[in-house]
This record gives C-alpha cells, sequence and structure tokens, in this order.
C-alpha cells in the first residue's frame, strides 16, 4: 500500500511535470511560428526588395546561367521573366569592351578570360568575395538593341548547396555620357574661351589675372597678358571708372553685396576711349573657386543710346514746348498723353488734368459724326489731312480747330495709337471774315492813299496800279496793267538794282524797304526820290506768286534834307571856328596882358622902390616927405592894376585850366563863384583826374562859366550842387563823363528854354555840339533847374 501511495505520488510528480513540458512546448511552437511568420515577412520585404530595385540583379551557376533574375532584368533585355530564366547570359548580354579584358571581349562562355566571368566563377568556388568591374555592355533580345556602360558588382555566395553567384549590374550610362560630355565641353569651352569674340577674364578675389583671352587683350589695345597685367588699373580706366572700381573692390573686400552687371569705361593702349558691359561671377577654374569676368565693347551702343536720348530729348521738348495741341490716344478714343498746349486750347491747366476729368477725345467734339468721320479716315488711309472741326471748350463754348491725325505702328505693323495735331482757328476765322468784310474797304483805302500803289508778277508785269499811280504818269490804269513795273526808270543800272531789291524777298525775310533816285521817263530828265516798301507773297511750295509795292515821293523831303544837312554842317562849322578864334584872342590877349602889362607894370615897380630907397637921403625935409607921398600912392595904384591884369588874365584864360586840369578849373571856379554871389557850392566827385582833348576841356569850362552866370542872373538859388561823374558804358562800348549841375532856385521855365532870344542857353549847345557832347535842361518851377552835360571822354584812357 505504501508503495503503491509512492509510485501514485511519483506518476502526478511526471504527470505535472509532464503537464509543464506541454506548456512550455506549446509556447515554443507559438514562437517558433512567430519566427516563421517574421521570417515571411523578411522574405517577402527582401523579395520586394529584389524585383523592384531598379537594377539588374541575376543569380548565375558555373555555367553562367541565369538561375533567377529579377522584374527590371526582364524590363532591362525586353524579355517576359520567364523566358529570362535559364539563359545563359551571352545569350542576353554582350561585353562588348571591359576596361580590363582583352579587345573584344564577349560576354559569354567563349570568352574564358573574361575578368566578369572569372570574378562570378571565383565566388562560386570560394564562397566569398566581392569585385566591382567596369564594362561597356550591349543588349540582345525582344526588339532592343542598345549600348550601355554597367557597373559590374559581382556579389557574394548565395546558397552551399547549389553554389550560386549574386550579379547586380548598375546602368551608369547617363553618368559616363555626361562625364564623357564634360570633357567635351571642357575641351571646346577652352576652345570657346580663346575664340570668343566677347573679352574673357579669370581673376582671383584680389583680382590678380590667371587667363585672358585674345578678344580682351585686343579691347585694351595689348600684345600679351603680361602687358595687361602689368599695366596698373588706375591707367586702365577713366577717372570716373576708377572710383567705381575701387567703391566695387572695397565692397568685394567687406563681402558686400557687389553688383556682378555694371558698365565701365576703359582707356585703350592708344588712349583710345571705350565702353564695356561687364559681367562678373563666381567659378571653379583649376578646382579652385575664382571669378569669371566678361567683357562686351558698348561703345557704339553707347553712342546710338547717347544719340537716341538726345533725340528722344529733343521730341519731347517739341512735344512740351510745341504751339500745336498734340495728342496721342488708343484706337477706342482714350487719351495715352497729351502736351500742355492740347490741355490749355481745351481750358486745362495741364494734360494731367484734362486726362482725370476728360480721358476720351470723344468728349471734345460737338458733332459725334465728325468723330465718325475722323475714325472712317484713319481706318480707311491710315492719315488725315487737316481738316476743321467744332470742339467744345472746358467752359461749354465751341470753337473751331484746325485737326490732322494719323496712325502710328509698331515694328510689326500693328496698330499702337493715334496722334493727332490740333490747331485753335477760331481766331483767324474771325479774321478771314473780318477780311472778307474789309476787302473792299482795303480796296477804296488804297485808290484814295496819296502813296503809289501797285502790285506785280515776278516777271515786273503789273497787275494792279492805284489813282495815284496813275495821275503820277498820266496815265489810265488799263494802260499802266501789263506794262513793265520799272519801265519809266530810264537809267539801266537804277532798274537793274531795284529789280534785285524786291527779288532778294524769301518768305524769312518777305518786306523790305529802301530809298532811291530815278529819272523818270516824261521828257524832262528830272531826277525824283522814291521810298519804295516791297512786300513778296510766296505760294504753298514756297515760290514767289506776286509783289506789292507802296512808293511815296519823297523828291522834297529829301532836297529839304540834304539843304538842311549842307545848312548844320555849315552851322557848326562856323561856330566851331569861331570858338576857336575866340579862344586864340583871348590866349593871345592873355598873354599880352600878362607878359606885357604884367612885365612892365612890375619893373615900374620895382624903379619906384629904388627911387623910394634913394630919396630916403634927400634933403630937405619937407621935399622929401612930399615926393615920398606921391611915391607911395603910386606903388599903390602899380599894385592895384597888377591885380586887375591878373584878374582879366585869369577871365580870359584862367590858368588852372591848363596846369592843374578840368577838376581843379571847376573847383576853382565854384570858389570864385561863391566869393563874389555869397550862393554855396557843393562839388561831388570820385574822379581823381579827367583826360580831355584841350577843345573839350575849354568847351566844358566855358559852358559851365555860362551856368554859373545864368545862375547869379535868373535862379534866385542859395546853393549849387555840381556832380563829375562816369556814365554807364552802352553797349558799343562809348566812353564818357557827365557833368550835373543843380540849384534850388526858382526852377527855368519850357517857354524860358524854347525862347529864340536865349542866346546864352543857344551859345551853350553849339559849343557842346563843337566837341560831340550832349546838353539837357530841364526846371520845375519853385524845385530848382538841372543841367545834364554829357562829354565824351578819349576811348581808352582812364579817368
Amino acid at each position: 500500500m505504501k508503495d503503491q501511495s509512492k509510485t501514485n505520488q511519483a506518476l502526478i510528480q511526471e504527470l505535472a511535470s509532464l503537464r509543464q513540458r506541454i506548456v512550455e512546448l506549446e509556447q515554443s511552437e507559438s514562437v517558433c511560428k512567430q519566427v516563421e511568420e517574421a521570417l515571411k515577412d523578411r522574405e517577402a520585404e527582401l523579395t520586394s526588395i529584389y524585383e523592384n530595385t531598379p537594377l539588374i540583379m541575376l543569380l548565375v551557376d558555373k555555367e553562367w546561367t541565369i538561375r533567377k533574375a529579377n522584374v527590371f532584368t526582364a524590363q532591362f533585355v525586353g524579355r517576359a521573366l520567364g523566358d529570362v530564366i535559364n539563359l545563359r547570359c551571352g545569350e542576353s548580354l554582350h561585353c562588348i569592351h571591359s576596361l580590363d579584358a582583352p579587345e573584344g571581349c564577349g560576354f559569354g562562355p567563349s570568352c574564358e578570360e573574361c575578368t566578369l566571368r572569372l570574378t562570378a566563377i571565383n565566388t562560386i568556388e570560394t564562397g566569398h568575395g566581392h569585385r566591382e568591374v567596369e564594362a561597356r555592355m550591349s543588349l540582345s533580345g525582344g526588339d532592343k538593341k542598345r549600348e550601355a556602360i554597367f557597373l559590374l558588382s559581382t556579389a557574394r555566395l548565395t546558397m552551399k548547396r547549389q553554389p550560386m553567384a549574386l550579379v547586380s549590374m548598375k546602368d551608369i550610362t547617363e553618368s559616363k555620357q555626361t562625364e564623357n560630355a564634360l570633357r567635351r565641353s571642357e575641351k571646346n569651352f577652352r576652345y570657346s574661351f580663346d575664340d570668343s569674340l566677347i573679352g574673357i577674364r579669370i581673376v582671383t578675389a584680389e583680382g590678380e589675372t590667371i587667363y585672358a583671352n585674345q578678344a580682351i587683350l585686343d579691347v585694351y589695345g595689348y600684345d600679351s597678358i603680361e602687358e595687361l597685367k602689368t599695366t596698373p588699373v588706375e591707367k586702365r580706366y577713366i577717372p570716373e571708372s576708377y572710383a567705381e572700381f575701387k567703391i566695387r573692390r572695397e565692397k568685394r573686400k567687406r563681402c558686400d553685396d557687389a553688383p556682378s552687371e555694371y558698365e565701365i569705361s576703359i582707356i585703350r593702349k592708344g588712349g583710345e576711349v571705350r565702353h564695356l558691359q561687364v559681367l562678373r561671377k563666381g567659378i571653379l577654374w583649376n578646382d579652385e573657386r575664382q571669378f569669371q569676368v566678361l567683357y562686351s565693347d558698348i561703345t557704339d551702343r553707347k553712342q546710338a543710346e547717347n544719340a537716341l536720348r538726345e533725340s528722344e530729348e529733343k521730341y519731347r521738348s517739341l512735344f512740351e514746348n510745341s504751339v500745336m495741341g498734340i495728342s496721342q490716344a488708343f484706337p477706342d478714343g482714350r487719351i495715352i498723353t497729351a502736351n500742355t498746349a492740347y490741355a490749355q486750347m481745351y481750358g486745362y491747366a495741364n494734360a494731367e488734368e484734362i486726362m482725370v476729368e476728360a480721358s476720351h477725345v470723344g468728349q471734345r467734339y460737338a458733332n459725334p459724326e465728325d468723330r465718325e468721320e475722323v475714325l472712317r479716315i484713319l481706318k480707311e488711309k491710315g492719315v488725315m489731312e487737316p481738316r476743321e472741326i467744332v470742339v467744345v471748350h472746358r467752359n461749354g463754348t465751341r470753337f473751331t480747330v484746325l485737326v490732322g491725325a494719323r496712325e502710328i505702328r509698331d515694328s510689326k505693323g500693328n496698330l499702337r495709337y493715334y496722334q493727332a495735331e490740333h490747331i485753335d482757328i477760331t481766331d483767324r476765322k474771325r479774321l478771314e471774315e473780318t477780311l472778307q468784310e474789309t476787302e473792299k474797304q482795303y480796296k477804296q483805302l488804297a485808290e484814295d492813299m496819296p502813296a503809289l500803289i501797285c502790285t506785280f508778277l515776278p516777271d515786273s508785269t503789273l497787275t494792279y496800279v492805284n489813282s495815284t499811280y496813275c495821275e503820277l504818269f498820266q496815265k489810265r490804269s488799263n494802260e499802266l496793267v501789263g506794262q513793265q513795273f520799272l519801265y519809266f526808270i530810264q537809267d539801266e543800272a537804277t532798274r537793274e538794282n531795284v529789280r534785285r531789291q524786291y527779288m532778294s524777298l524769301t518768305p524769312e525775310n518777305p518786306v523790305k524797304t529802301y530809298e532811291h533816285d530815278v529819272i523818270i521817263s516824261d521828257g524832262t530828265g528830272q531826277h525824283y526820290w522814291h521810298r519804295w516798301t516791297d512786300r513778296a507773297f510766296f505760294n504753298d511750295n514756297g515760290e514767289i506768286d506776286h509783289f506789292q509795292s507802296i512808293g511815296q515821293d519823297i523828291t522834297s523831303r529829301k532836297r529839304a534834307e540834304e539843304e538842311l544837312t549842307t545848312s548844320h554842317k555849315q552851322l557848326r562849322a562856323l561856330a566851331g571856328r569861331l570858338q576857336q578864334i575866340r579862344e586864340e584872342e583871348r590866349l593871345m590877349v592873355a598873354r599880352e596882358i600878362h607878359d606885357e602889362m604884367g612885365g612892365g607894370l612890375t619893373g615900374l615897380k620895382m624903379d619906384l622902390s629904388w627911387l623910394l630907397r634913394k630919396m630916403g637921403d634927400a634933403d630937405p625935409w619937407e621935399e622929401r616927405v612930399v615926393l615920398m607921398d606921391k611915391i607911395h600912392t603910386s606903388n599903390a595904384l602899380i599894385d592895384q592894376m597888377i591885380k586887375i591884369v591878373r584878374r582879366i588874365s585869369t577871365d580870359l584864360r584862367p590858368s588852372v585850366l591848363d596846369d592843374l586840369g578840368l577838376i581843379a578849373a571847376l573847383e576853382w571856379q565854384l570858389s570864385e563863384f561863391t566869393s563874389r554871389t555869397e550862393i554855396s557850392h557843393e562839388f561831388v566827385t570820385s574822379l581823381d583826374y579827367v583826360n580831355l582833348e584841350n577843345e573839350s576841356a575849354t568847351g566844358v569850362f566855358r559852358v559851365f562859366q555860362e551856368v554859373l552866370t545864368n545862375v547869379m542872373r535868373h535862379s534866385q538859388a542859395t546853393k549849387v550842387t555840381v556832380v563829375l561823374r562816369e556814365s554807364e558804358r552802352s553797349l558799343f562800348g562809348d566812353e564818357s563823363l557827365v557833368l550835373e549841375i543843380r540849384d534850388n532856385g526858382r526852377g527855368i521855365t519850357e517857354e524860358e528854354i524854347l525862347k529864340l532870344e536865349s542866346l546864352g542857353l543857344l551859345g551853350m549847345k553849339e559849343r557842346v555840339l563843337a566837341f560831340g557832347g550832349k546838353l539837357s535842361i530841364r526846371g520845375e518851377p519853385g524845385g530848382g533847374t538841372s543841367l545834364v552835360l554829357k562829354i565824351p571822354r578819349i576811348k581808352g584812357e582812364p579817368s
């Protein structure tokens, strides 16, 4: 029983152990299932990667037979996936050339020495190894035939039971083509650099030239790149461009943004200035970052731009300053632009204002049909000759303008806009109406005028003569019309001279006035003077259509002028001669009185003085006293005579005028005037000395004396002010002095100035005319009298 119990207990324990083992086995089975599922997932993932990778993936055996391939391989060789399996590689892929295999290597069993195959076999036999081999392959299969370059990666041993090698191939055709293209591009690039028509330089960040092509050397006129490198930068630029270069260089040093495209002006080797457009950008040069600088010669373009700019400025100036209203509008009537004259013509201050308030040209037509007619003409002909159109002003009033318009098209012939010119002819219309109304009056006036009026053709044939013209030649109008305009002039030279006068008229100078004397062919041979005013009228072609001539008989006036001129010349010559004789006589008398009388009296005084000394010893005393009294009386008389002689001599010709000049003489005369009349004076001048001819200085002084005499006699003045100054220089360079004399007296009247009995004023005027001066006198009742004398000075002589 006891043994049975032990047996049962052992069975129970074994049963429990068995149950535990069952649980562990169940858990182990669950783990195996999880691992199996994970392996399946991993296998599916790897299969997906294998199938979908964009590489040629092959499993090959020792016989170079494809045992497995991915979808990309089948697509690449152009076959179905099942058709690729069990094919030999040589049946689908052929090696055209392997870089490390013999020339003409074939990718197949016949090419025992192919590196690709040997590498794969070595992998299968040894079970390890990996090598990349580059070869150029060709494809065969399906309809595709092409060449490509592959990177062949012989892979590892995959299955030891059936040894196979995994072969992967990557298409590097594009990269190889890119590499070859880059190599060819570099070669072409070098050729293009050297042979480029654009100047090219490769420079370092510091500006040192590494490379320069022939074009840039030709631009600068240098013979070699060494000459370009050794020429200082400042000598290659004009000053303005050099300053801009330094600014760009500083910006680059500070790593600031410097322009990559700009313009420069250089100085060629021979000194010529050229303008270049520059493009600078960073490049790799010999595996280092450098800068490529491209130069394009834009000298001709700059000159063309400057000419275009000048032309545009001229056009803009003409457009803005034109007195003609100009507008440009789209075909739908919207204004693009207009000048100030156009805006002001319609009552607006400027073009901006009219475009804001009335931007459509149709708003200015008084009659809509006029606008439609203009558009019709422009569409049919492209241009409209000027025509009269009634338009509306801003204030609502109507007026007439002359409008001409044309199409403006671009270089392709497309219509861009219409341009119109507007001229306000309202005044002209009024004038035309007035002209028509007054034409009859003008004809009647021409008939009644005392002047000779005629019209004639360029061949001198008379087409119209007025009644005065007929009366002069005692003929009727129909007898003169058709005759030659100059038939009445006997002298051929005079006739030809008159013909040249009116035939020289031009549209710019259509009027000419001239005088001539002629011998009228009336049988008497008498000379007549005529003053003719010829006017030429021109047609639209600028040719003379006809002439109009107005003549006036000025024979009497010319003869009177000749007589008056002769009389004036004689009078002035006589007056000048009289003044000259008068001064000569005064000078002679002054010298005689001074030399003869003065000398004699002085000698007499000396004798009397000697006698006085001798009589001092006389005796008796009474006789001596009487004689001495007599001598003293005589001596006093002699002194008085000397004073009189000096005064007379000074009055006749003051020596101060000859010795010290005009300014000193005027001051002396004023002092004498004040001492005699007790009329105060003021003399003002900024001049130290005036240089005048003797006759002019004498004339001025005599006029000055006469003025002071008139002040003393007639003015009732208490003060005289005298101003001597330089006048303003005229446009013709005339130099003169001005002597102004003013008093504070009663003021001379106009009647007193014009009185024939005013011989003193007449004498002054004649004196002034004699030395070429000018004299003006003006009086103001109660305000004094002012006399201004303009004195011509010796040209080039300073005061």
